[in-house]
């Protein structure tokens, strides 16, 4: 976890890590996993500090759905919706 940036130049070097580690576990290109692969929602809420908390939220609360879900996947399907 990179948690919240705390600068602007964090915030893109955390971004660029994150979409580097990423297209490294799915075995494409760093512009082929940010375009295709990543949403624009969760860099656009990281970029807004309101991802990291969104996350440990409902990871502390243990929300989760009545679905086959990770607590990680349930964080990321309510986000989207």
């Amino acid at each position: 976890t990179m948690g919240e940036p705390e600068t602007q130049i964090q915030l893109q070097t955390n971004i660029r890590s994150a979409v580097k580690n990423v297209s490294s576990h799915l075995g494409n290109t760093v512009a082929v996993c940010r375009k295709y692969y990543i949403h624009p929602l969760i860099i656009d809420k990281y970029s807004k500090n309101t991802l990291v908390s969104h996350f440990e939220k409902l990871l502390r609360e243990g929300e989760k759905a009545d679905t086959l879900l990770s607590p990680e996947e349930y964080a990321t399907w309510t986000l989207l919706h």
